[in-house]
């Protein structure tokens, strides 16, 4: 399952990280991995992908940002990366809900 958000912004599930086609069809060259303890990074080695990855746990308790809001920064800058050089990021989690969702409304904020 894959949304997508706004031209070149994407969030989804393990799946959608991991199907090529959407990958290539959407020109994503940026994978945000909110989920990296249980979901690899499959094209990691290709080294066509740049990704940032995340191991954050679900459950309703746990801190996603820091108080020096350094990863609200690395959030940012991510995805502005790939908007300025004209590409697409995907921002996903295991199932696409929770923890996938969160950077992308902070982006937006």
């Amino acid at each position: 399952m894959c949304t997508k958000i706004k031209d070149g912004l994407f969030i989804g599930d393990f799946e959608s990280s991991q199907d090529i086609e959407f990958i290539e069809t959407n020109k994503v060259t940026y994978i945000m991995n909110c989920a990296a303890l249980e979901c690899p990074n499959v094209f990691e080695e290709h080294g066509t992908i740049s990704y940032l990855s995340y191991d954050w746990e679900d459950h309703d308790a746990y801190c996603i940002f820091d108080a020096n809001n350094v990863v609200l920064a690395e959030i940012v800058n991510f995805i502005q990366e790939a908007a300025e050089s004209y590409n697409s990021v995907l921002v996903h989690s295991v199932q696409g809900t929770g923890r996938c969702v969160v950077p992308v409304l902070a982006y937006f904020m």
